[in-house]
């Protein structure tokens, strides 16, 4: 899901979609959880595309404690080199660092 949301954002972005025409089109495409997640929230909810989304990322449990823990328990399986584990691991340490909004060394040293 983390990964659809910034495809989806990029193409967002690019064609300077209004929150409303987000959210309309994201629910267009939801299924499963996702979509569980979105008919939870309410009408007016529903309609503000920073709140489905954190609305869908916690149904997938992808919140900023999920992204901790993933990268504090990540291991080298034997299959993968060292330069996938770095890459692997850089990518959940990022998602972790955008879930918790850092963007300063002092922040990093807080978290």
């Amino acid at each position: 899901m983390d990964t659809f949301f910034q495809l989806f954002e990029r193409v967002a972005d690019a064609h300077s979609w209004s929150d409303v025409e987000r959210t309309l089109l994201l629910q267009c495409v939801l299924t499963g959880r996702a979509q569980l997640a979105y008919v939870a929230l309410s009408v007016a909810d529903s309609q503000v595309y920073s709140k489905v989304k954190t609305a869908v990322l916690k149904a997938y449990e992808l919140v900023p404690e999920a992204y901790r823990f993933r990268f504090r328990n990540m291991r080298k399986i034997f299959e993968q080199t060292n330069v996938d584990f770095v890459r692997a691991l850089t990518l959940q340490f990022t998602r972790w660092r955008r879930s918790e909004n850092i963007t300063t060394l002092d922040e990093l040293v807080d978290l």
